[in-house]
């Protein structure tokens, strides 16, 4: 029987899946946490979301569909070491 991979359910990444603005976590920030951001703030937050997004993702195609929750966070541990 084929497993279906995590990786396979999502559409190939370039950038990002989708760019994340700082626009984007600026309003987030105050939308959700109520606090002001600025703008060069809110850029290196974005830069910082992109990388992790990136690392999720990266992650995510090397699991089964059905893997153990705990697999994610091991293999995500030992691509940052």
């Amino acid at each position: 029987m084929n497993r279906a991979r995590v990786g396979d359910l999502l559409p190939p990444f370039q950038r990002g899946p989708m760019p994340i603005s700082s626009r984007f976590v600026a309003d987030a920030a105050k939308l959700l946490q109520d606090v002001d951001l600025s703008e060069s703030r809110a850029d290196e937050l974005a830069l910082e979301v992109e990388h992790l997004n990136t690392a999720v993702r990266t992650a995510a195609q090397s699991l089964d569909f059905d893997a153990e929750p705990a697999a994610f966070f091991a293999v995500l541990t030992r691509r940052g070491s």
